[in-house]
């Protein structure tokens, strides 16, 4: 489904996940400013969860993953020291059905033409996998018209 501020791909099909990242396709994001991803998950143990990550690229060689940043703590006459480090999600059912959240929206960067969303089974062991659907919304900033 696309309008003119939105499109909405079905990134992952509902499906049993792996104990390894699978990737989605390539989903065209350089004409959007945000994502946000619409996940189902059904775990099938107590202990289940999905866990992903979001990739971008300039061409389709070379995915860089999203990072989370921390900043250090600012004293006066000392250099602060803050942390950088690439980014995986967990998210850990907690019914024993169909769970449905959203994750987001996050902005874009805006080097990207193409990003994809990899998940996996973070919970469970061998045969203990969850099943699992991605949605990817992407957004635009909306401009008002100027007389």
């Amino acid at each position: 489904m696309t309008d003119e501020f939105r499109k909405i791909v079905d990134a992952r099909d509902t499906a049993t996940l792996t104990l390894s990242y699978v990737a989605s396709d390539p989903i065209y994001c350089l004409e959007y400013d945000f994502y946000a991803l619409l996940i189902d998950y059904e775990r099938t143990v107590a202990a289940g969860a999905v866990t992903w990550k979001v990739e971008f690229t300039l061409d389709g060689t070379d995915w860089y993953q999203s990072s989370i940043y921390d900043g250090g703590v600012v004293t006066v006459n000392l250099d602060t020291e803050s942390n950088v480090q690439r980014e995986e999600i967990t998210y850990g059912g907690v019914a024993n059905e169909q769970e449905f959240f959203v994750y987001g929206p996050i902005e874009i960067d805006q080097f990207a033409k193409w990003m994809r969303v990899s998940v996996m089974e973070g919970g469970g062991d061998q045969g203990e996998e969850g099943d699992c659907g991605v949605k990817a919304v992407l957004s635009r900033r909306k401009q008002k018209a100027m007389n």
